[in-house]
């Protein structure tokens, strides 16, 4: 795809969506490993000026969370995939693993999709969080405000 053609794809997208806050990669896993390619997106999203960037990092080889950085774009990488697939015991066994790493650095960032097996633990689960010492938060949130204090769990969710 040529730059012309994927600035215009880019650009669709976006206006595609109403109330846009920020943009991640999915299914990016070729794209992603191409610094090229990735400096085209950030080039976009620093011209819209208002956009974060969250890298979901489907591939260890990812230049995207990098390059966001180097362009100045707020940004920030998943943590945890909460369903690769969407039985129940990958969805426990992923959230248990994204409660951990938060414990452990502060905050941690889980993606998943809309699945109802996914939803349907979440409805479940979320309301327990403050209870075991977590805050739930907007990845938009988290990636704006840089961060969190020491010793705030908090687990990053897309809304």
């Amino acid at each position: 795809m040529s730059q012309q053609k994927f600035r215009e794809s880019v650009l669709e997208s976006i206006v595609s969506v109403p109330h846009i806050s920020g943009i991640n990669t999915h299914r990016g896993s070729l794209l992603t490993r191409h610094p090229g390619h990735m400096r085209w997106l950030m080039d976009e999203l620093v011209d819209r000026g208002d956009l974060y960037f969250v890298d979901s990092y489907t591939t260890a080889r990812s230049v995207a969370l990098q390059v966001a950085r180097e362009s100045g774009i707020p940004a920030a990488r998943r943590d945890v995939f909460l369903d690769p697939d969407p039985s129940a015991e990958t969805i426990a066994r992923e959230f248990e693993r994204l409660k951990a790493i938060a414990r452990a650095r502060g905050f941690a960032v889980g993606i998943g999709h809309p699945y109802p097996e996914t939803v349907a633990f979440l409805e479940q689960a979320i309301p327990d969080l403050e209870a075991e010492g977590f805050v739930l938060v907007s990845i938009g949130d988290l990636i704006a405000g840089g961060g969190v204090p020491p010793k705030t769990a908090v687990i990053a969710s897309g809304q």
